[in-house]
């Protein structure tokens, strides 16, 4: 079995962020449509990286008259997958722009903390009266899981959540 080196993770790492900037918290980004798989959006990006080619799939969907989702976010190279996660949940679309912009304040950052926006989005920065919460049980970028949630601020309410878990899919190197 080959093991993969610290850097070789991060290498996969850095693609994330960089699919994730110009992913599903982007607005305006290309969102494809498979006829076979009623409800799905997919958003592929592809990158190049010291002579390896990574490609990036975003699927997940969604039905026009319900809140829920579900999705999964693979990366590959060279034409292999090699890191994975999967989320589920329920947003109703009047939080879906506060949704994106925690998620954006992460990915901007480069910050993994299970895949999704910082443990506590910060109100100087909110959009309508919404807190995000990001509660991971383990934000290794090789093995991970957790909840999101957006709160209505003034009664405490839960308005939406995913569920995420993922990980790496190769054996890391023994240190």
């Amino acid at each position: 079995m080959k093991y993969v080196s610290q850097k070789e993770v991060d290498m996969v790492k850095r693609v994330f962020f960089m699919a994730m900037n110009a992913g599903y918290a982007v607005e305006g980004v290309e969102k494809t449509r498979i006829p076979e798989l009623p409800g799905s959006r997919l958003i592929t990006s592809k990158h190049r990286i010291n002579g390896y080619i990574f490609v990036v799939n975003d699927l997940y969907f969604v039905r026009k008259d319900s809140p829920s989702s579900f999705g999964s976010t693979i990366i590959s190279c060279d034409g292999e997958p090699v890191w994975s996660m999967s989320y589920s949940g329920k947003y109703p679309k009047s939080v879906v722009p506060f949704l994106k912009e925690a998620l954006k304040y992460n990915y901007e950052r480069a910050v993994f903390e299970g895949g999704r926006g910082p443990r506590i989005y910060p109100l100087t920065n909110r959009v309508g009266d919404f807190e995000y919460l990001n509660s991971t049980l383990s934000d290794s970028f090789t093995s991970f899981s957790g909840r999101e949630e957006i709160i209505e601020l003034c009664s405490g309410k839960l308005l939406g959540y995913h569920e995420y878990s993922g990980k790496l899919m190769l054996p890391v190197s023994p240190k």
